[in-house]
């Protein structure tokens, strides 16, 4: 049996989710607020902890009824989408850059309405340019959100993302820097176009905590671990994940219903996970900048491979790669080939609109990532950058089908 670099490890591990069991400290949603008050420079009562990033998303949107357009880039996750959309909004696209995926400034000042919600994305953990972004929403009277999912610890200008807009999100996922499962966080930097609505709408459509829920979650942590093993993920997991969804599992397609991520609690349980995770804050970032670093210094020479402009401050959740003249299933499958899963990242435009966002529509036709965590070995990296050197040599080699 062979052994398959995935495209994702969760930053919590097996052991990590059993000590979140243990309940001490009985106050740990208390704790990791203050923790993140604390990293973020802002006031503990301003960040409310929540069942998951699109669930905070859409209780900001849904307590602002006044505000009827959503304006977003027109590449990024289909969950923010959704949110808006069972929110009640309209919702309109802006072009993103190919330099760093993220909504272009100057094509929001065409585009934008006025007296509306932006939303910037920090697309892959590379920031937006939201100082500029910033001083069109002030021109607009709109109001700014920053969806820092995929974000946690990147800075602009020495400032943490998260800080900038009227208010921002944080997601806990299994992908994330800080993981916790499930989860997320709403800051309100400024509460005062929330105030009196967003408790309100908490209050009517969140559930309790709930035992059950608590150790679904802890659950979730444990399975996702094991589950992430080279050799349970590349002989059982993947070929059946393919063979049940294809490649393309999320194919950008909306929905409206309602789950669990979006009336789920965050609880004491997935707080302590927090509080462990955060502990190893700091080697985290290091690690996966150092990561970047070595990707972005071996294999940026590569013709056939884009890469993004990153900034020192950029702290990433996935290492995104534009497959430049060819197919990428193909590169993908040679990668697979090799043992390397590099996984399909936000594979559609958002908009679907070749005509206005020809960029959306080529990153999300083109994009792989490769893995990036502190789960994956020096070893592991050296093998991941001569395999795409190798890969990419071979890109007039048709792929054997795996599976």
């Amino acid at each position: 049996m062979q052994s398959t670099i995935p495209r994702l490890k969760m930053e919590a591990g097996f052991f990590d989710a059993l000590r979140s069991l243990i309940p001490f400290p009985s106050n740990a949603k208390q704790k990791f607020r203050k923790l993140l008050a604390d990293y973020f420079g802002i006031d503990d009562e301003k960040i409310l902890l929540i069942g998951s990033g699109r669930q905070a998303l859409y209780f900001l949107f849904k307590s602002l009824p006044d505000y009827e357009t959503v304006i977003m880039p027109a590449f990024t996750c289909r969950l923010v989408g959704d949110a808006a959309y069972m929110a009640g909004k309209k919702v309109k696209f802006v072009d993103v850059s190919l330099d760093d995926y993220n909504l272009v400034p100057e094509l929001l000042e065409k585009r934008i309405v006025k007296h509306s919600i932006v939303v910037v994305t920090n697309q892959f953990g590379i920031p937006s340019q939201t100082r500029e972004i910033k001083r069109i929403c002030e021109k607009h009277d709109c109001l700014l959100i920053e969806d820092m999912a995929e974000a946690f610890g990147t800075e602009i200008g020495g400032k943490k993302v998260g800080t900038f807009g009227d208010a921002a999100i944080l997601s806990f996922s299994v992908s994330k820097t800080i993981s916790t499962a499930r989860g997320g966080a709403i800051f309100l930097n400024n509460p005062k176009p929330w105030s009196g609505k967003l408790e309100k709408v908490i209050n009517a459509e969140m559930n309790p905590e709930g035992l059950v829920r608590a150790l679904k979650h802890c659950f979730t942590a444990g399975t996702y671990n094991f589950f992430a093993n080279g050799i349970v993920y590349g002989n059982i997991i993947l070929p059946l994940w393919i063979r049940r969804h294809g490649l393309y599992t999320d194919k950008g397609i909306y929905t409206t219903k309602k789950n669990s991520f979006y009336t789920d609690n965050y609880t004491q349980m997935q707080a302590r996970l927090g509080l462990i995770v955060f502990s190893r804050l700091d080697s985290i970032i290091k690690r996966r900048q150092s990561i970047a670093k070595r990707y972005i210094r071996e294999l940026s020479g590569i013709k056939t491979l884009g890469f993004p402009k990153l900034s020192e401050g950029s702290v990433l959740s996935r290492f995104p790669i534009l497959i430049r003249n060819e197919n990428k299933t193909e590169f993908y499958f040679r990668a697979l080939q090799k043992n390397i899963d590099l996984g399909f990242t936000f594979s559609y435009s958002m908009s679907r609109d070749k005509k206005n966002d020809p960029n959306a529509e080529f990153i999300g036709q083109q994009i792989l990532n490769l893995p990036i965590t502190t789960k994956i070995s020096d070893a592991e990296v050296d093998y991941v950058i001569k395999s795409i050197k190798e890969v990419a040599k071979g890109a007039d080699k048709p792929p054997q089908l795996l599976f």
